[in-house]
């Protein structure tokens, strides 16, 4: 009797469970719209800790990460979705990706990077919408003028990695791996992208090109790049 009871109940709890998490999203959601700022970070943050209900804000966070005034509270907006999106459905999911790819030109550097860090680790997760998302976008960015946000870029395209991958990404990582003006955090994040979408030898050839076709004077800086890139390689096997 006792272990029939408790199957009833296993179902109930769980639908009461779920119940109390979607009234407690829609109190929080009423909250996104709050004059103070920390209280809509807040609010961001704390939709982030729920589970599958906040499915159901996916459009009053990207409306968040677009258009709030806070620059804190995009960013948590940006780190949400990106954490939550792998579980939501194709068309919550995608909306969320679309709204991830055009804050990647948020006038926030900052916002911009984390927007473009979301989006390469949902696409390593396995969700398509994000790579077709951030791709183009995160090509765009490797000629921003904020070195953190090139970086970002670079980085987000190696998360995208082979699935991503094609000869004029490769070509345009190498140019800025091998680009002696670039800031030295840029040309790593380049090298290391580079490495995850070409592997070794695929990326060994777009960087020995760009180099061919670059204006370089420095033989001694070449040979120091694809020294320290080999090197890189036979580390990161």
């Amino acid at each position: 009797r006792r272990t029939a009871q408790s199957s009833l109940e296993g179902p109930s709890a769980a639908s009461g469970a779920l119940a109390s998490e979607m009234a407690a999203v829609t109190a929080l959601s009423e909250l996104l719209s709050d004059p103070c700022s920390d209280v809509r970070r807040a609010v961001v943050v704390g939709l982030g800790c729920l589970g599958p209900a906040v499915q159901s804000c996916a459009k009053a966070l990207a409306a968040v990460l677009q258009g709030d005034k806070c620059e804190e509270a995009r960013i948590a907006a940006a780190e949400v979705l990106g954490r939550l999106l792998p579980s939501w459905s194709s068309d919550e999911a995608r909306f969320g990706a679309v709204a991830l790819a055009e804050a990647l030109k948020d006038n926030c550097p900052h916002v911009c990077a984390r927007a473009m860090s979301a989006l390469g680790s949902v696409a390593r997760r396995g969700a398509s919408e994000a790579i077709s998302a951030a791709g183009s976008p995160a090509v765009e960015l490797l000629d921003d003028g904020d070195r953190f946000v090139r970086a970002r870029a670079a980085a987000a395209l190696g998360r995208l990695g082979p699935a991503y991958e094609s000869g004029r990404v490769a070509a345009l990582l190498a140019a800025r791996s091998c680009d002696r003006q670039e800031h030295e955090d840029v040309r790593a994040s380049a090298e290391r992208a580079l490495l995850h979408m070409a592997g070794p030898s695929g990326a060994l050839r777009a960087l020995e090109s760009a180099f061919s076709e670059s204006r370089v004077p420095s033989d001694m800086f070449k040979r120091r790049r694809i020294g320290d890139w080999c090197t890189y390689v036979s580390h990161n096997r």
